[in-house]
């Protein structure tokens, strides 16, 4: 049943040129080596899906033959994530919604800048499933302006981490871990200049915080939510432990210098099982850190983790936050016996609203 902020860093401006190519076959890739499905979505035949075909070097490819003009096209992964061509940062609306555009041209193969600025090396790249990167103080501005999440959509992105959070990632395990991916999805009518609630998604061990936020998108952008979760590009397969703090650090430090106003917005992080155990120790690295925390979701959860969290280095403020205990009457390992306990030990360490 289990699967699952930020601080001023210096960063890099990276946005790609867009695209211009010659009329005729033109290639579309897309790399996504642990995606099983990609397809491309395109203007240019009405949306319908046209299989993409993976490379050995996890790199998704489709030829198809374009005339002369201008289209919006996306990638389609595992038949529910819609995400922008990390290579390529042209933009363009097709019924009020922003896709990635690439420009065909009778006469040059040349690429064409879309008035972003050049990649930087060793930048990350920006994708509805691909990076929009972390800005240095002088190019925030800039950056405001490209991170422009599609309601409804989750938008995936790789940032490297501080030298802050890598040595955090080191602290607990030899760690080569140098980028976190993150996921993110706002509500309709969302404005970053206003402030939002946040829902952070933590999953059980050995498992993506991403793939868990799936599961609880829908709910939380249908009462005005915006919901993020963060994995660690580097870290091992199955082994996501320890690594969740970092990665969830360097998506706020990501997102704070796009939108400043973040670190004063309300946050709540929940999960299920495991990852309502782990959601708590994000929840109080979250207040240690001075942000918002104003409550934790733990579902199907049979351990008090979130005193451990607290007397581990958590903030007073992590008190007051409200706790939302959620049991299933048959479950035979989160029972309601042990939700009860869980919710006991909760009001003997002093967390004043606690709810089962």
């Amino acid at each position: 049943m289990a699967r699952t902020k930020f601080w001023s860093v210096v960063l890099h401006l990276c946005l790609a040129v867009g695209r211009a190519a010659v009329a005729g076959e033109h290639e579309f890739r897309y790399k996504a080596p642990d995606a099983n499905n990609v397809q491309l979505m395109c203007q240019f035949n009405g949306w319908k899906a046209v299989p993409m075909n993976k490379g050995d070097d996890g790199i998704w490819t489709t030829k198809v033959s374009l005339p002369a003009g201008t289209y919006a096209y996306k990638f389609l992964v595992n038949g529910s994530d819609w995400v922008f061509d990390p290579e390529n940062s042209g933009r363009t609306k097709v019924d009020g919604m922003e896709n990635s555009a690439v420009e065909i041209s009778d006469t040059s193969a040349t690429p064409a800048p879309t008035g972003s600025p050049q990649s930087s090396p060793g930048a990350p790249s920006s994708t509805r499933g691909g990076s929009t990167p972390i800005a240095t103080t002088s190019q925030n501005a800039a950056l405001r302006s490209g991170l422009s999440p599609t309601p409804g959509e989750v938008l995936t992105a790789e940032v490297p981490l501080s030298d802050k959070r890598r040595a955090e990632a080191a602290k607990e395990e030899p760690s080569k871990l140098a980028h976190a991916r993150i996921a993110i999805a706002v509500p309709q009518g969302f404005d970053p200049e206003k402030p939002w609630p946040i829902l952070v998604i933590a999953n059980t061990e050995a498992y993506s915080n991403i793939d868990s936020l799936q599961q609880f998108k829908q709910a939380a952008l249908d009462q005005g939510w915006v919901i993020l979760a963060a994995d660690g590009v580097e870290a091992e397969k199955n082994k996501e432990g320890s690594i969740r703090w970092p990665c969830l650090a360097a998506a706020f430090d990501y997102l704070t210098a796009a939108w400043p106003s973040i670190k004063d917005w309300p946050i709540a992080c929940g999960g299920m099982s495991g990852g309502a155990k782990n959601s708590s120790f994000l929840a109080a690295d979250l207040a240690r850190e001075h942000h918002r925390v104003i409550g934790m979701l733990m579902m199907g959860c049979n351990q008090d983790m979130a005193t451990v969290a607290y007397r581990k280095g958590g903030a007073a403020s992590l008190l007051s936050a409200s706790v939302f205990l959620s049991s299933g009457k048959s479950d035979t390992i989160a029972t309601p016996a042990s939700q009860e306990a869980v919710k006991r030990s909760l009001q003997g360490t002093g967390f004043r609203k606690v709810r089962l």
